[in-house]
């Protein structure tokens, strides 16, 4: 009998020990989680402006850029400014604007520029609808269009003219800008009016 009491108590201090040994095991595991589990939510990146994705972009000038060809709109009853010669050339101070805008997009003006001479009447519709995407004119009134300009001011009788482009384009419209305050700072735009409309007489100026 005091033999089996031995092994008895000897087989619970065994469980007992062999119980402590467990929990001393884990205890070490669980500090080990929690340093990992701070370092991992420390390193993750704060989001800034540098990584969003830019939303100012044309529309216009990316269906351009696909298309690979500036579609501009002139108008049939201005021969001063533009004119279609017999075998289809297009030349005037309206085309050498038109030139000037490819170049400054990143298209060849030789080969990537298409013109469309228009009635008065399809002048608004052509832009609205995307079939052409700059016109150059003297004023259109339509709420659905936008003036940039004027890019040349000349007499009383041929007025102001503007680069008209959809009304839901700022960002076309801010180039467009800027395209026309560099022609006139880098001399491009007087050496288009020399071109054209000074041989012709036509006094103008850029505003």
């Amino acid at each position: 009998m005091r033999v089996q009491a031995v092994a008895i108590a000897l087989a619970v201090a065994a469980a007992v020990a062999a119980c402590g040994q467990e929990q001393q095991v884990e205890q070490p595991e669980q500090a080990v989680q929690l340093p990992k589990q701070e370092q991992v939510s420390s390193a993750l990146p704060t989001p800034s402006a540098d990584t969003s994705i830019g939303l100012d972009t044309s529309p216009t000038i990316e269906q351009i850029k696909r298309r690979g060809e500036l579609r501009i709109g002139i108008r049939a009853d201005d021969p001063q400014f533009a004119v279609r010669a017999a075998a289809g050339e297009y030349t005037g101070f309206d085309v050498e604007i038109a030139r000037l805008l490819a170049r400054s997009l990143g298209l060849d003006p030789n080969t990537q520029v298409s013109y469309r001479m228009l009635p008065e009447s399809m002048l608004t519709s052509a832009v609205a609808t995307g079939n052409v995407d700059v016109l150059l004119s003297s004023p259109v009134e339509s709420e659905q269009l936008a003036e940039t300009g004027p890019y040349v001011v000349a007499d009383a009788q041929r007025g102001q003219r503007f680069l008209i482009t959809k009304q839901d384009d700022a960002v076309l419209h801010a180039e467009l800008e800027e395209i026309l305050r560099s022609a006139v700072a880098d001399g491009s735009w007087e050496q288009a009016y020399e071109r054209t409309l000074g041989q012709a007489g036509v006094a103008a100026s850029p505003r």
